[in-house]
C-alpha cells in the first residue's frame, strides 16, 4: 500500500459524515530528503489534500530513524498548520491537532 493510498483511506474513514459518501485525495511535493546524521533522515513535504470537500495544503517535516540494517525503526511526523486546519482535523477521530504556544 502506497503511503498516499493509506492517507486518503484513513481521511475516508475518519471523515465527519463518511457515510454520506465523501471522499478524500491527497498529494505531495518534495521539498528535500536530508540524511543530517548516520541513521537519521528527515523529509520535508508539501502536502495537499481535499476531505470532505474542504481543501488543505500544510507543509510537513518527517524523521526517520534507522537501525543498523538502514531499516526503519521510528518515524516522527510534524504537521505545519493554522488555526483552521486544527479545527477541521478536530472532526477527525483519531487525529490530535493542539496549537502552538
Amino acid at each position: 500500500m502506497s503511503y498516499a493510498d493509506y492517507v486518503t483511506g484513513s481521511a475516508q474513514r475518519n471523515s465527519p459524515g463518511n457515510d454520506t459518501g465523501h471522499s478524500a485525495s491527497w498529494d505531495c511535493k518534495v521539498g528535500r530528503v536530508t540524511e543530517i546524521a548516520s541513521g537519521i533522515v528527515v523529509l520535508e513535504l508539501e502536502e495537499r489534500s481535499d476531505v470532505a470537500g474542504h481543501p488543505i495544503v500544510f507543509d510537513s517535516l518527517s524523521t526517520f530513524t534507522l537501525d543498523a540494517a538502514r531499516k526503519i525503526e521510528r518515524i516522527d511526523i510534524y504537521m505545519k498548520m493554522d488555526n483552521e486546519m486544527i479545527r477541521i482535523f478536530a472532526g477527525f477521530p483519531s487525529l490530535t491537532a493542539q496549537p502552538a504556544d
